[in-house]
């Protein structure tokens, strides 16, 4: 094996097109993009983030404050037009 296919199956270069990526050889191949990824791979320096139960349990409750936050501004403004509409009304049968 070459010296350029030795270091691409190494992790110096990509292992795609060939760009030098940081300098380190961690001992397995590398890509410098997801362009250059073969389907399926996966880098097994970033494993998957685990949440713990409470981090699980703090995000549900954020995102159930968002929605009803949310639905409070919706509702809000849903009123403000009916408000207007009542005062329309209002005047025009004073007249």
């Amino acid at each position: 094996m070459g010296e350029i296919a030795e270091a691409m199956s190494n992790g110096l270069f990509c292992a795609c097109c060939g760009v030098m990526l940081d300098g380190e050889e961690p001992g397995y191949p590398r890509y410098c993009t997801r362009q250059c990824e073969p389907p399926g791979h996966r880098d097994p320096i970033k494993p998957t983030k685990q949440r713990t139960e409470a981090q699980r349990n703090k995000r549900r409750e954020r995102n159930r404050r968002y929605r009803a936050r949310k639905a409070a501004r919706a509702e809000a403004a849903r009123a403000v037009p009916r408000a207007v509409d009542d005062e329309i009304d209002a005047l025009e049968e004073e007249e």
